[in-house]
């Protein structure tokens, strides 16, 4: 198109300007890209890099690192890499804090690794979290696992006589729910001296809890029954040790 062919002839005539924008080549590749020309065409016949090319068309399709890269003055490459947080305000906060230090800029490689790999594994947690759900396992988002989870285990929870409950009846517990445990497991080898030894692996275990044991009759099988709060009600030094805790937790 006429059009196509005006703006790649501006784009390469400007290329060879030692004073280009990286601001100007990235709004020309948006251009040519709206007009119908392929991320292909356009490194072929501006003569840019690919990686150049899609970190420009990954940057002007999000407006908010378009207004970052412009004021902050990145490099497309250093823009792109926002636009693949953007929809995560606390990654977004650590690459900021790290492109506003001297000391930390030069890390933001390796940053970008680990919020990469933070990511999957969010995103693995939370597929198997849906497939438990779909065979109707009533479990927990990861972020409403509580804090204290052994606390909750049913498996470590006692009734008002000091007695564990079986198994098989868990699911029938007031507030029961599952939570999905990471866990890191060693492969099982019977000819284990024949082979390399090999890392372990990650794996996902749904573990049964109680949201509120107090209101199901249990407690905590360490902290022993309670003589004056048999009904599960927090004695006052109780509640005040409670306090504390989450004060300390904040």
């Amino acid at each position: 198109p006429d059009d196509a062919d005006r703006i790649i002839d501006q784009v390469s005539e400007n290329l060879h300007r030692q004073d280009m924008h990286a601001r100007e080549t990235r709004d020309a590749i948006e251009q040519l890209a709206m007009i119908g020309v392929s991320a292909a065409q356009i490194a072929k016949r501006v003569a840019l890099p690919r990686g150049t090319v899609d970190s420009a068309l990954t940057v002007a399709a999000n407006p908010a690192t378009k207004e970052r890269m412009d004021a902050a003055g990145m490099t497309l490459e250093d823009a792109a890499t926002f636009a693949e947080f953007e929809d995560d305000p606390d990654a977004i906060a650590t690459l900021t804090t790290a492109w506003e230090s001297p000391y930390q800029r030069p890390r933001i490689a390796h940053i970008v690794q680990r919020l990469r790999i933070e990511r999957a594994d969010a995103q693995a947690l939370q597929a198997e979290v849906d497939r438990l759900r779909t065979e109707g396992l009533p479990v927990l988002d990861p972020q409403d696992v509580p804090h204290d989870l052994h606390r909750h285990r049913i498996a470590n929870l006692r009734d008002t006589d000091g007695q564990h409950v079986p198994e098989e009846q868990w699911s029938g517990v007031t507030g029961a729910a599952v939570v999905v445990a990471v866990e890191w497991s060693e492969r099982d080898d019977d000819n284990a001296d024949d082979i390399e030894p090999t890392e372990p692996e990650q794996v996902y275990v749904p573990v049964w809890i109680c949201i509120d044991p107090q209101a199901a009759g249990l407690y905590y099988a360490a902290a022993g029954p309670r003589s004056d709060a048999p009904t599960g009600e927090e004695t006052d030094e109780e509640m005040g040790l409670s306090d504390v805790s989450q004060r300390l937790r904040h």
